[in-house]
């Protein structure tokens, strides 16, 4: 699986030939890209990219090997690879999210809590910036401009790692 940060909180997920990119604050970045499946992740009306499927709030859905559900408009977690990513953009609903491997977030530390309670090993903040984090969690953020992962690279959940990615 590669990840990479688009633009501010938009992310390109490539999961084998599917791509999922979810919905960041730039309105013009989504609509340059081509992925299989767009998930909004942002109460803007944006311009949506030409892409097959749309996800935009609660449910539950399988598309080309890739298993999402949405459990509030912005919450939702996604199972690929045999990895269990997760996507936050608010505390609110975020209980309902339970054994994720990678954690998506905003540099907001109104979230820390929300963070602890979940426990995931491996957190990836939305914005180029963890200045928030980092002080709330106590925990110095990587820079990087890309992940790559396979299962067995997450780290085991006994600490917490805190990554940045550049678009």
């Amino acid at each position: 699986m590669i990840i990479n940060l688009q633009a501010e909180g938009s992310l390109r997920i490539q999961t084998g030939g599917t791509v999922v990119l979810t919905e960041g604050s730039d309105p013009t970045a989504a609509s340059r890209l081509k992925p299989d499946i767009f998930i909004r992740t942002a109460p803007a009306k944006t311009q949506l990219p030409n892409a097959d499927f749309l996800i935009s709030g609660p449910g539950e859905y399988e598309i080309k090997g890739v298993e999402i559900r949405g459990y509030h408009p912005f919450i939702y977690s996604i199972r690929a690879e045999d990895i269990n990513l997760g996507l936050l953009s608010g505390a609110e609903g975020a209980d309902n999210l339970e054994k994720i491997d990678l954690l998506f977030v905003p540099n907001n530390a109104a979230l820390a809590k929300a963070i602890r309670q979940l426990n995931s090993p491996l957190v990836v903040c939305l914005n180029q910036s963890a200045k928030e984090l980092e002080k709330e969690l106590g925990v110095k953020a990587e820079t990087a401009e890309k992940l790559t992962i396979k299962k067995k690279d997450i780290p085991q959940p006994n600490g917490l790692k805190l990554l940045c990615l550049k678009p």
